[in-house]
């Protein structure tokens, strides 16, 4: 036998003899004992996160100190007495074996371990343990969690616990989380744990968050889970056991730090949102304020409201519920209320440093303070650059500010850190159909209808890229999905009764405009339109007293929506000079004036076709010099008000008998930059037919008398002045004696508009509201 061997024997048997191997293997017994009690208890009895490291950390510090005691000491009858070492030469030469071969390689070892379980983050649930891999800025989503309790009394913890989480972890700097609308796809379906896992790495998201609510004998039960989605294993586990509902809301900073320090990433005080406690302490107040954001989600804004205001009547602090509401109403067009509600929050309201940022911005956003919104939603986006909800309001503060291209490019940032963010998508669509960039626009819209093709919303879009290309017959369709999908689909509604009009089905536009605005539950702003879309109609049909009546019968939603306010009451005011109700005309257009949102050219406007229609000719060039004191700079390339001044000058000629001086003005106002309405064309015409020139007159009918479109839809209130174009025509023919063609124009007027209407206004005028 070598003498290596015999060294390593006696080494062996000196460690036998000393109980060294006996001791070691009752101290590791003990220590996973210790361990196991110590992971039931801490969280039982609200410990320290860190307990049960520390303690592991502890037994694995002790483990050398053991083993050198061991083998220095022997616990017997006698007591605790030193072990007499052994004699001979190869007991010596195991004494020095034992302090080089076992003692150094062991401290050693102890204080790798030791500095593994306290730097890194180790985790210790149900006897397993993960070491999580870093990454730098991981994108995380919070699914909400299952209520498995049987008790629907309880969804409402599903998303109020996980919004609360979610929040909780975009306040960190460290963050990617996952919004809403990136989440939405991955709970479609009802997907299996593998599809989800599979979805959420097309999504490009590193971790999942799951969870479930269970009843125990003891209360309820919290489970969390954060899912390496690339590794497809779970990364942290915890349980939260004998709770209540407000425990449960409470247990949500506990879990954020675990969540961190699973995903080895620096955690803060800051990063403690004030929203959980508050909800801990006024937990019918939160409940209330989650089914808001539920009925917000699913475009039941009445509803969202009245829960909303419930939760703040629970809580008048509730300062995020205000927050909340305010947006709410914008999207409904109550603006006014809207404003009210952002400015009553106190300036010195106790927030987190993200909510404050929010709120700050909102304050500028809602009233339209653009430039100010702009900037604060940019120092939001230096903080916390992954937020998509701060990256959307400035996509929104740009599109009013006219600042489309960059609108689109905030839009794009987040669909490249969310590729399955619906609303991205569909607002990408959306903004590039407004500027008129129909192939981004149909990529967006298409990848939108790919991610969500059970939105009605998705198909809407489609039937507004083919009503922008003209193709009515395929819109129809596509807004026709749209509402079998959803009934209640305002913006397909409109969408499918303007494309019936174009192709000049007007008993199916009519039914669904008298549809939309009879709908209570509707979107204010959207029923507006509608009673304004179908006011243009009836008078197109020379039903005038029936055309005042949407306009009344919404006056409240008019008056709060502000838009579309003075708009009504102009279109009002002609009506009712159409019936004789003079006086009351009057008063309506002054009205119209004074309520005007912006420079107020169509309503002046529309005074002077008054002035012209009541014989007031005289009066018609002070209204005209009064529209130029509103025109746009040159640089803007539209001669809005000069068109609408050198017309009422025009026909103010034409009325005079002066036909030279009208051709010119008239003239002027088709050929200048801006939008061409059929009415400026049907002015000219007469002209030239007062003048005797017959063939440029019926030339200027027939271009009067084509469609007019802007963006994705027909103009609905130029159909009367097509109308007027159509039968002035006829006239002229007549007149000139050229039957045939005559006749079948008539043919083709009877078919479209019924029984044959007069060409001009009471006055002989050819005149028509200007809508721009």
């Amino acid at each position: 036998m070598s003498e290596k061997e015999q060294e390593r024997r006696s080494l062996m048997s000196e460690m036998q003899r000393r109980h060294v191997f006996r001791t070691l293997i009752g101290y590791a017994v003990f220590g996973w004992v210790i361990v196991q009690v110590a992971d039931v208890l801490i969280p039982a009895f609200h410990g320290p996160d860190w307990g049960v490291r520390a303690i592991t950390t502890a037994l694995v510090v002790g483990f050398p100190l053991v083993m050198v005691l061991s083998w220095l000491f022997d616990v017997g009858g006698d007591g605790i007495v030193r072990t007499e070492d052994g004699k001979g030469a190869s007991a010596l030469r195991a004494t020095r074996w034992f302090r080089i071969a076992v003692v150094v390689p062991t401290l050693l070892a102890t204080g790798g371990v030791t500095w593994y379980l306290w730097s890194g983050d180790f985790i210790v649930d149900g006897g397993q343990s993960w070491e999580s891999a870093q990454r730098e800025n991981p994108v995380i989503a919070v699914l909400p969690v299952r209520n498995l309790t049987g008790d629907e009394s309880l969804d409402w913890l599903e998303d109020g616990f996980s919004i609360l989480l979610r929040n909780q972890l975009a306040s960190s700097k460290h963050t990617i989380v996952v919004s809403d609308s990136g989440i939405e796809p991955l709970l479609r379906d009802d997907k299996t744990k593998a599809e989800i896992i599979r979805a959420a790495a097309d999504a490009n998201i590193d971790f999942l968050i799951t969870g479930e609510i269970i009843r125990s004998p003891g209360g309820l039960i919290l489970t969390e889970r954060v899912t390496d989605v690339e590794a497809n294993i779970d990364v942290v586990a915890q349980s939260f056991p004998d709770l209540t509902p407000e425990t449960l809301i409470g247990s949500v900073d506990q879990l954020t730090r675990i969540v961190m320090q699973g995903l080895k990433l620096p955690y803060v005080q800051q990063q403690q949102s004030l929203a959980a406690d508050f909800a801990v302490d006024n937990i019918a107040a939160y409940e209330a304020f989650n089914a808001g954001l539920v009925f917000f989600n699913e475009f039941e804004y009445d509803e969202g409201v009245r829960s909303l205001e419930t939760a703040l009547e629970l809580a008048p602090d509730f300062h995020i519920a205000r927050y909340r509401l305010a947006h709410v109403l914008l999207s409904m067009g109550r603006e006014a209320e809207a404003q009210e509600m952002i400015a009553s929050i106190p300036e010195d309201a106790v927030l987190s440093r993200r909510e404050e940022l929010y709120i700050d911005a909102a304050r500028a956003l809602i009233p339209r303070e653009l430039d100010t919104a702009i900037e604060r939603y940019q120092v939001l986006l230096e903080e916390f650059p992954y937020e998509v909800d701060a990256r959307v309001f400035l996509s929104e503060a740009y599109y009013h500010d006219y600042q489309d291209y960059k609108a689109i490019e905030q839009l794009e940032l987040i669909a490249a850190q969310e590729p399955e963010n619906e609303h991205a998508w569909s607002t990408i669509g959306f903004y590039n159909l407004q500027l008129g960039e129909l192939e981004a626009a149909r990529i967006a819209i298409d990848r939108y209808t790919e991610i969500s093709p059970e939105k009605a919303h998705a198909w809407t879009l489609s039937g507004d890229l083919a009503a922008q290309t003209q193709d009515f017959e395929e819109a129809i369709q596509h807004y026709d999905r749209a509402l079998e999908m959803d009934d209640r689909a305002s913006l397909a509604a409109l969408g499918a009764a303007r494309a019936r009009l174009a192709i000049g089905d007007r008993t199916g536009a009519k039914s669904l405009l008298e549809q939309l605005v009879g709908d209570a539950e509707a979107i204010p702003a959207d029923r507006t339109e509608a009673a304004l879309d179908l006011a243009y109609v009836l008078r197109a049909e020379l039903d005038h007293e029936q055309s005042i009546l949407p306009l009344t019968e919404l006056q409240e939603e008019f008056e709060a929506e502000q838009i579309l306010y003075a708009e009504a009451l102009a279109v009002e005011a002609l009506s009712l000079l159409e019936i004789g109700e003079d006086e009351l005309a009057w008063q309506r257009i002054e009205e119209s004036i004074e309520e005007s949102p912006t420079q107020p050219v169509r309503y002046l406007f529309a005074k002077g076709v008054m002035q012209l229609e009541s014989g007031q000719v005289e009066r018609v060039a002070a209204t005209a010099q009064e529209i130029l004191r509103h025109s746009l700079a040159e640089d803007e390339g539209d001669l809005l008000a000069e068109k609408a001044a050198d017309y009422l000058n025009g026909l103010a000629a034409l009325a005079l008998g002066d036909a030279e001086q009208a051709i010119e003005l008239l003239r002027r106002a088709v050929e200048a930059p801006g939008f061409s309405y059929a009415v400026y064309e049907l002015g000219l015409a007469q002209a030239y037919r007062q003048a005797g020139l017959i063939e440029e007159a019926l030339e200027t009918l027939e271009s009067a008398s084509v469609l007019r479109f802007e963006g994705n839809r027909i103009r609905s209130e130029l159909e009367l002045g097509r109308r007027l174009a159509a039968r002035l025509r006829i006239d002229i023919l007549v007149a000139e004696g050229v039957s045939t063609e005559a006749d079948n124009l008539r043919d083709e007027y009877v078919a479209a508009w019924g029984e044959a209407g007069p060409a001009v206004s009471r006055t002989g005028l050819p005149v028509f509201i200007d809508s721009n």
